[in-house]
């Protein structure tokens, strides 16, 4: 049982380094992150996800299906 406690705080302290990794390059954007967060059904973690992959300059897509199929 000691094993699996020491373990488990291993696991959580591996997420909370995870998570400020990912927090740091996001802080530019943290209004877009914070504006998609609040979007019901998108976390923090999608919105991380959306704007690493799309950006936070919308602009260069011509229209909603041209970022749509950037999605899929």
């Amino acid at each position: 049982m000691r094993y699996h406690w020491g373990h488990m705080g291993y696991l959580e302290e591996t997420i909370e380094e995870l998570e400020k990794q990912i927090d740091h390059p996001l802080s530019p954007d943290r209004k877009e992150v914070e504006l998609l967060d609040g979007i019901p059904g998108v976390n923090k973690a999608a919105a991380a996800t959306f704007i690493a992959g799309m950006g936070v300059n919308l602009t260069v897509f011509k229209s909603a299906k041209h970022l749509a199929h950037g999605l899929v």
